[in-house]
């Protein structure tokens, strides 16, 4: 299986990701920085999205959604949850459960676990969210973190997933394996609700750059430069 991907990139004219983090691993693999072209993920909700006004009292709504896992880092969030002060903060955490019993028993009481949950539940979690959180230490891209945007829900997530925050503007971005900073960065955003306020608004206006349209246009410019580097590649070897 691994020597047929390796000699599918060595075939290929543009090897597409959907981050510069998968990026980062092919070339490690060795694929050629030339060949590999970054083209992000695309999001757009099934319907209008209700413009979302953070709460500016009560605790801080913070939701996860996706698979609750190790890899996602929920192991963070639960020791980040632990560590803010009681009543300050209320975790949902939505998803596939590949935790154990006993790891969901001993999480704080400001957790709760919810299972997979439908299409129409997710949207309304979102609309109830003040802050969504995404502590991976390894994700190609996390299409999550586009539909918490376009829900108008600011994001604290790392740097380990496509780059789509921009810290401080519309999230917070955190090292990854630190529950200490992702509780701090959501004890901030808890005590400044009109920063949240702004972030909220300007995390639609994120979202709108990763559109269907967008993400064909990228994909364009991503293969006419593919074509354009094979073409020159080609021509210096008919030359030598």
């Amino acid at each position: 299986m691994e020597q047929r991907v390796c000699a599918e990139w060595t075939a290929a004219s543009v090897v597409l990701v959907n981050s510069e983090w998968s990026k980062q691993a092919l070339q490690q693999e060795g694929v050629s920085e030339e060949k590999i072209a970054v083209v992000p993920c695309a999001y757009e909700p099934l319907s209008d999205v209700e413009a979302r006004v953070p709460s500016t009292t009560g605790p801080l709504r913070v939701l996860w959604v996706g698979t609750v896992g190790l890899r996602k880092g929920i192991q963070y969030l639960l020791e980040a949850a632990d560590l803010v002060d009681d009543g300050a903060m209320e975790f949902t955490v939505a998803g596939p459960l590949s935790i154990t019993e006993h790891v969901r028993q001993h999480a704080p009481g400001s957790v709760t676990f919810l299972g997979p949950v439908s299409r129409d539940r997710v949207s309304d979690l979102y609309r109830r969210a003040d802050v969504f959180v995404l502590p991976t230490l390894s994700d190609g891209f996390a299409l999550a973190q586009l539909e918490a945007l376009a829900h108008g829900v600011p994001v604290v997530t790392t740097r380990r997933c496509g780059r789509v925050v921009t810290d401080g503007e519309d999230g917070c971005l955190v090292p990854p394996r630190d529950s200490e900073a992702l509780a701090n960065a959501l004890r901030t955003l808890d005590v400044n609700r009109v920063q949240l306020r702004e972030m909220a608004q300007a995390a639609r206006e994120t979202s709108q750059s990763y559109t269907l349209d967008t993400y064909a246009k990228r994909l364009q410019m991503a293969l006419r430069a593919a074509d354009a580097y094979s073409s020159g590649a080609h021509s210096s070897g008919a030359h030598s």
